[in-house]
């Protein structure tokens, strides 16, 4: 009968391995959408000559939050978690960014208003 056919199908090892790279690429490529922002602010900071929020930026997306996603993400989901690390450790980042950039314009309204 056809449901007996359709019981002996088998997908191949390498063709779940393919399937699962696509989706892991994927979820890592979600991170490249968040990562420019990060990227810009720095080194927008250190041409306006504020090497400290660049500086924070640059260690915290290349190290600190790196490392510490890679470790939670992979205790929580596992194999899956090191592929979606990058993408927790950029939205980090970006918060950080976010609370860099509000710090550097509500100093820049004082010294406005100190004119």
């Amino acid at each position: 009968s056809r449901s007996d056919e359709l019981g002996n199908i088998h997908i191949s090892e390498e063709v779940l391995a393919a399937i699962s790279a696509a989706a892991a690429l994927r979820a890592y490529a979600c991170s490249f959408l968040v990562l420019g922002y990060n990227i810009i602010f720095a080194g927008a900071s250190t041409a306006m000559e504020r090497p400290g929020p660049a500086f924070l930026i640059s260690i915290s997306r290349s190290l600190v939050l790196l490392a510490a996603s890679l470790l939670v993400m992979s205790a929580l989901f596992g194999d899956w978690g090191i592929w979606t690390a990058p993408l927790v450790s950029e939205l980090a980042c970006l918060v950080l960014t976010a609370l860099c950039a509000l710090r550097w314009i509500r100093q820049e309204r004082r010294s406005a208003g100190g004119r």
